[in-house]
Order: structure tokens, then sequence, then C-alpha cells
């Protein structure tokens, strides 16, 4: 039934819905007010069971801004950035997931396009992953994939690292000339 729903939406209808889709994510990664904040890099790797297709295995890499100081965490108590995951069960399933991130203390969620690989073809779909934790994160991804009867939904854990490539943290110590 769902097959039929998607073969029989128009064009136009794909195209306004992943029209809604890029300015929810530009939304997200949007500036907002003029403040001082600081990046993190975070690469890590995923460990998941995607249902359908087993294990699955990955690489995930998100850069994230988030307020430099604490009256600024007071006024935006988030980070938002670009996330980028590429995961496979080397058998049959190839994920691309690219998305606009929120992140707060402990929780987040990535929204955006993703590409699919599986024995009925190439397909294109929608993702939302959200995850909890730091450092080990478990998180649920649904993806609904357009051309495709049944969406994909996975469990898993990321294991990632914070890294603050300029030191610029919310320490501020690169303020500071001890010479």
């Amino acid at each position: 039934m769902l097959r039929s729903c998607l073969t029989s939406t128009p064009i136009p209808a794909l195209l306004r819905r992943a029209g809604i889709a890029a300015v929810l994510a530009a939304a997200l990664l949007a500036p907002g007010a003029v403040r001082a904040d600081f990046t993190t890099v975070n690469p890590g790797v995923t460990v998941s069971y995607t249902f359908g297709h087993g294990f699955t295995w990955g690489l995930e890499v998100s850069w994230v801004r988030w307020p430099e100081t604490l009256d600024g965490f007071r006024q935006r108590p988030y980070g938002r950035g670009l996330a980028i995951d590429v995961s496979t069960n080397w058998r049959d399933l190839l994920k691309l997931r690219v998305g606009g991130e929120v992140a707060g203390p402990f929780i987040g969620v990535e929204a955006g396009p993703a590409l699919v690989l599986d024995p009925g073809g190439v397909h294109v779909g929608l993702s939302v992953t959200p995850w909890a934790g730091w450092y080990v994160m478990p998180f649920y991804t649904y993806t609904y994939v357009l051309g495709r009867e049944r969406n994909l939904h996975e469990v898993g854990t990321y294991l990632k690292l914070y890294l603050d490539p300029n030191g610029t943290g919310a320490v501020g110590s690169h303020h500071h000339d001890w010479d």
C-alpha cells in the first residue's frame, strides 16, 4: 500500500516535501543573534542493528557551535551544527546521511536527507535520529525511504570524541597572555 502511495505521488508534491525538509535544516543551521560561540568537531563510530538487515557499523562526524560563555548558554542552552554519517552491514546495505543537528546537555536530535543503497537499488530518504548521552550515546534512527516498501529502523550507539580544534572552548583560556 505504501509503495502505491509513493508511486502515485506527483513529482511536485515530492519536491515540496524536499523543500520543506531543506527549509527546516536551514533553520537549524541559520545563525542566531551575534554572540560568541566555539565549535567542536565530534568524530565517532557507530555500532547498531538495522531491522531487516542485521548489524551495521559506521563512521560519523559532526560540527557543533556552542555558546562560549555561561551567560550565552543561559540565553541559548543548546548547540547546533551539521552531522555526516556513513554506515553499512558489508552485505546488502549502505547508508549516507547528512543532517542538521541540535544538541543540548546530554540529548540531541539530527534530521536530514539520506541516500540508501540496497538490493532494490538506490533510494533517497529522510532520516531523524534522537540520541542521549556523552561519549557513549544510544540512538534510534528512523529513515523514511522513497521508492521502498519498508522504511528503515535502526538502534545503536555512537562512540564519540569531542574536540575543540582552536582551543577556544568555554573556559576561554585563549584570552589570557601568560608571557
